[in-house]
């Protein structure tokens, strides 16, 4: 689900960031927006605004292990 869609006052984590844009991955990594990170929508904005979230904390990857 694109975060433009999720519902508001949910707990979501962030599982993958799909842009291959050198600049907006800096720019989201920065923010702290990188995938297994625990955040909340607060607000999204009409017609492509701004989106209000609060990033809480990063939660683990668990990977299963080859057998």
């Amino acid at each position: 689900m694109a975060l433009a869609e999720a519902p508001t006052s949910t707990n979501l984590v962030i599982t993958r960031v799909t842009t291959r844009e050198a600049d907006r991955l800096h720019y989201l990594h920065a923010l702290g927006l990188i995938p297994g990170v625990e955040l909340v929508v607060h607000h999204v904005a009409p017609f492509n605004g701004p989106i209000q979230l609060q990033a809480a904390r990063r939660v683990p990857h668990h990977r299963p292990q080859p057998r």
